[in-house]
């Protein structure tokens, strides 16, 4: 798990393979197209609702949550505000990716193991992954 925080920083999360980079709906100056992106991953067991997720929102604002009851701990947030060229480098990696192209239809569908989910708003688009 990796964490960057800086002013021209984004956030990438390692979480076994593949890395994922999560984040934002974002109106940049001179543009009339949203951009917005939110990752969950998160299951119910043993020590309650263990979650861990990211979300990057149209002002800039990165919001950061990670919950684990494990051995008491409480739940971690955290907010940051990101440029808007680390905003311009998230929306060009995900057009790049060609996500948005994707359709989870035959991804497994969430069990008691967890579950996963990406959102992505870019301009007219929104998808809205699930899997386990």
């Amino acid at each position: 798990l990796a964490q960057a925080f800086g002013s021209n920083t984004c956030a990438l999360i390692s979480i076994g393979s593949p890395l994922y980079l999560f984040g934002a709906t974002l109106k940049m100056p001179g543009e009339e197209e949203e951009f917005y992106v939110r990752y969950y991953v998160g299951h119910k067991g043993k020590f309650g609702h263990e979650f861990l997720e990211f979300e990057f929102r149209p002002d800039g604002r990165l919001r950061y949550a990670n919950n684990s009851n494990y051995k008491n701990d409480v739940m971690i947030r955290k907010e940051a505000h990101v440029t808007p060229a680390v905003m311009q480098e998230l929306r060009k990696t995900i057009e790049d990716s060609e996500i948005l192209k994707e359709d989870d239809e035959n991804w497994p569908a969430p069990d008691r193991v967890g579950r996963q989910e990406l959102e992505v708003v870019c301009g007219k688009e929104h998808i809205s992954f699930t899997t386990s």
